[in-house]
This record gives structure tokens, C-alpha cells and sequence, in this order.
């Protein structure tokens, strides 16, 4: 046979026995699968944004302005009615001043020092990005647990799918057992026909199984972001003992969150004194209107340029300085109340998981020995009723007994492996 034939048959085996999946490898593809996956490129664009828009205050803002008045009195120059000369005639004008005004302006300014305004603003957007993107993290390690329940409910419904699988098998070799103890006159027609109803309750049993594991199996693959494939194999995870934990909980990222949200308030905290620093800078306006700044021209429109340094400072912010700090104290102390609850909370299903892992452990250790004596006493049994010394009926009660003693063992099982990747789940691990 050559490499080529042997590498075909290799692919398809492969392709029967169908993709594997660890709990691992269906935590990583639930967290890429997760609708809000395009969360985190929205807020670094929403982020850049928003940075770009307070840098932007650096640079020299341009402004339009016009306005037209109309005032009851004006500017006049007082001049004697008993003087008999004409000024005119010497060269002097003697304006009159309209009591309709016009003015158009355009004006330039530019930044030089805002108090450390738009600094603030740049740390404060800084701030929730982060809390943003903590938050998604945190609704992104939620999947862990959801993953885990999934699993082994796969998991644990194949277990109960090859055990009565087992059992049928075992039913069928009493079947033909019965038939030979018929024939030898041991056993009746109605033992025969109590093993068929075993065998009739054994498919139903079967089937209410395996269209509960494929519903599951459904589920996780749609969870996870993978076609169904009824060739699909989930892999048992290997026995461990429970990991050490410290309590402490730095890694999850509920606590990062709360930094962030801590560092937020923080920068808050800072940015009230920024806001209300004075602010400096230049400025530049061109006018034309009427009056212009050469009195003496009286109703002529005219334009001109000023320019200059100026300064503004808003007192309001002083009132309510105080307040807003203790606002803001108050809601960091908030945040750390709300790292001591989650502590708390994560302490108790940390201690109640890993005395899970340890009760299930100490029940397969026990379930070994229920398996062997249950097989032990279903044996017996069968040697009883081939010579008559027992009926059918007590054979299917042991046999069941045996049968419910596996599946407990399966169960706990499950339950013990669920419980340590809960524990790991819980501390990060």
C-alpha cells in the first residue's frame, strides 16, 4: 500500500470520526463567536474620536459676528449756537452721529494656556475607553460559565447514551439466556415477555437521550460559532486535583474593572481644579460697520482690525467645587464597596465549588465499589435463575440497580469535572 492510499485513508478516518472539541478550544470560539466581538473596535474608534476633538481645541478657532442697533440718543459735540462762525470754512467737519448702527466682524483666536483643560479632557476620555473596555471584558469572560454548562450537559448525556447502550446489550443477552431456560422448562413466557418490556422501555429511554444530547450539542455549537456536525466529538477533560487559590481574585476581570472605574473618578477629581483655571490667548477681528473708531468720520462706514491678549476666568464653578469633590469621593468609595461585594461573593462560590470538587471526588472513590458489588449481586442473581432458584423479575431489579449505580457513577463524574472548571472559572485560573 502506498504513502498516497495510506494518507487517504488517514483523511478519512479523520473526517468520519469528525472534529474534536476540548472545553478550552469551545471557551476560545464562544469569546471570538460573542456578538459584541466588534465591541472593542468601536470603542478605540469612538476613543480616537473623541481625542482628536479635544486636540482640536488647540487650534485657532474663527469666528463670525454682525449686528445692527438702533439707539435712542448719540453721541453729540457741544458747540455754542451764539457763535456766528462756520468751521466748515476752516476745514473742519462737524459729524453727526445715526442712531442706526452696523457691525460685521470676523474674529481669530488662538489657545495659549486653558489650565490644563484639555489635558484633563484628554485623561478623561482615556478613562472610559478603558471602563468600556474592561466592561466588555468582564460581559466576555461570562461566556466561560455558560460554556462549561453546555459541555457537560453534552457530556454527561453521552455518558447516559453508551450506558444504556451497555445495558441493552445486557438485556439482549438475557433475552437469549431466557429463551434457553424456556426451552430447559426453567422459565416461563411471562419472564420473557417481563424482559421485553425492559428492552421496549430501554429504546424509549434511548431516544428521549439522544435527541436531548443533540439539542445540547446544537446549542453549544451555535454558541461557539460552529456548523453542527453530528460526527462531532466532545474530549472528557483529564482528572485534576483542585488548583490552589488564594482568594484574592486580582485577575478577574470584574476587579479591572473597578480600577478603571476607580481611575475614572480619580481623573474627575483632578480635572475640577482645570476647570476653573483662567484661560489665555490671542485674538485678532476685523470690523466694518458704522461707527468706526475714527469718531470724527460720523456716519461713514469704515472697517478696521484689532487684536491683542486676552484673558477669561469663570467664577461660577467656584460655588459648586466643593460638592462635586465630595460627589466624586463619595463614589470612589463606592467602587471600593463594590470590590469588598464581589470579593465577598466570589470567596463564597470559590469555597462552596471547591468543596464540590472535593464531595464528588470522595462519591467516585465510593461509586467503584457500588459498581462492583451491584455486577457482583446482578451475577448471582442470573446463576439463580438459571437453575429456577429466582424469577425474572429479580433479575430486571438487579440489573436496574446496576444500571442506576453507573449512571450515578457517570454523574458524579460529570458533576466533579463541571464543579472544577466552575472553580477555575471562578478564580481565573
Amino acid at each position: 500500500m502506498n504513502k498516497t492510499l495510506i494518507l487517504c485513508l488517514l483523511l478519512l478516518v479523520g473526517q468520519a470520526r469528525g472534529q474534536e472539541y476540548t472545553i478550552e478550544r469551545c471557551q476560545e470560539l464562544a469569546r471570538s463567536n460573542y456578538p459584541n466581538i466588534r465591541q472593542r473596535e468601536l470603542i478605540e474608534q469612538s476613543r480616537s474620536y473623541s481625542l482628536e476633538n479635544v486636540s482640536r481645541n488647540w487650534l485657532p478657532q474663527l469666528s463670525l459676528s454682525a449686528r445692527t442697533t438702533y439707539q435712542t440718543q448719540v453721541t453729540t459735540i457741544p458747540i455754542d449756537k451764539s457763535f456766528d462762525g462756520t468751521l466748515e470754512n476752516f476745514g473742519v467737519h462737524i459729524p453727526r452721529f445715526q442712531k442706526d448702527q452696523y457691525q460685521a466682524a470676523v474674529q481669530l483666536n488662538q489657545l495659549i494656556w486653558d489650565g490644563g483643560q484639555i489635558r484633563a479632557a484628554r485623561k478623561g476620555i482615556e478613562a472610559e475607553a478603558e471602563v468600556q473596555r474592561q466592561q466588555y471584558e468582564v460581559d466576555a469572560y461570562a461566556l466561560r460559565s455558560r460554556v462549561n454548562e453546555l459541555f457537560f450537559a453534552v457530556l454527561l448525556l453521552e455518558a447516559q447514551v453508551d450506558l444504556n447502550s451497555v445495558m441493552r446489550s445486557e438485556l439482549e443477552r438475557c433475552r437469549r439466556d431466557m429463551q434457553t431456560y424456556m426451552d430447559n422448562g426453567v422459565a416461563s413466557r411471562s419472564d420473557m415477555e417481563l424482559v421485553d418490556v425492559e428492552l421496549a422501555g430501554n429504546d424509549q429511554t434511548q431516544i428521549q437521550l439522544a435527541t436531548a444530547r443533540e439539542a445540547y450539542m446544537r446549542m453549544l455549537m451555535d454558541f461557539v460559532g460552529e456548523p453542527y456536525d453530528t460526527a462531532a466529538q466532545l474530549v472528557i477533560p483529564a482528572p485534576e486535583a483542585a488548583p490552589a487559590v488564594d482568594h484574592a481574585f486580582a485577575d478577574r476581570p470584574e476587579m479591572a474593572l473597578l480600577d478603571a472605574s476607580a481611575a475614572r473618578e480619580r481623573i474627575r477629581l483632578k480635572s475640577i481644579n482645570a476647570r476653573n483655571m483662567p484661560q489665555i490667548g490671542l485674538f485678532i477681528q476685523g470690523v466694518y460697520g458704522r461707527p468706526g473708531p475714527d469718531l470724527l468720520k460720523g456716519d461713514k462706514f469704515s472697517k478696521y482690525a484689532i487684536g491683542g491678549v486676552q484673558l477669561s476666568w469663570t467664577f461660577g464653578g467656584l460655588y459648586t467645587r466643593n460638592n462635586e469633590r465630595r460627589q466624586i469621593e463619595t463614589g470612589i468609595r463606592g467602587v471600593e464597596m463594590q470590590r469588598d461585594i464581589l470579593k465577598f461573593n466570589l470567596r463564597q462560590a470559590s469555597i462552596r465549588q471547591d468543596s464540590e470538587v472535593e464531595q464528588y471526588r470522595k462519591l467516585l472513590e465510593g461509586d467503584d465499589e457500588i459498581v462492583r458489588l451491584r455486577e457482583s449481586i446482578r451475577r448471582a442473581t442470573e446463576a439463580r435463575v438459571e437453575h429456577g432458584a429466582r424469577s425474572a423479575s429479580d433479575l430486571m431489579h438487579d440489573m436496574n440497580l446496576e444500571q442506576a449505580a453507573r449512571i450515578g457513577r457517570a454523574v458524579h463524574k460529570m458533576q466533579g469535572l463541571k464543579a472544577l472548571y466552575d472553580l477555575k472559572t471562578t478564580n481565573n485560573l
